[in-house]
């Protein structure tokens, strides 16, 4: 967790649910040192034990990293079974990179669902 000085295991991040967090964050595998999929995969199960969502994040400048590397992460959140995704914003200006997005949506989606959610009015129809 961010601001901590100590690593949080999986039974600490369970305690955060416990003491009343709707969702816990968790490191994707391949974004902090240290933190494999055997990790990642017990913290989510420790989170959902204890009734939140778990998050799994990239937000240690992944986000601005080649092109190839975005499947991967995409499909270690699947493997972990995160719930929610959270991309940073190191890229240039400080911003998305929406060709990330875009990958990321496509490896954990494929095409067609990624496609119909761009091209979906997200408007309100009277």
């Amino acid at each position: 967790m961010a601001g901590r000085t100590e690593p949080l295991d999986a039974a600490g991040m369970r305690r955060v649910a416990e003491a009343g967090a709707d969702g816990v964050l968790v490191p994707l595998p391949g974004t902090v040192p240290g933190v494999t999929r055997e990790i990642a995969a017990v913290a989510v199960r420790e989170i959902h034990g204890a009734g939140a969502i778990a998050m799994g994040t990239i937000g240690t400048s992944q986000e601005g990293s080649h092109r190839t590397v975005v499947p991967q992460l995409a499909l270690n959140a699947m493997e972990v079974g995160v719930d929610a995704h959270h991309i940073g914003d190191a890229y240039v200006g400080g911003a998305m990179d929406p060709e990330f997005l875009y990958d990321y949506s496509v490896a954990i989606r494929g095409r067609r669902h990624t496609w119909h959610r761009m091209a979906r009015n997200t408007r309100k129809r009277n």
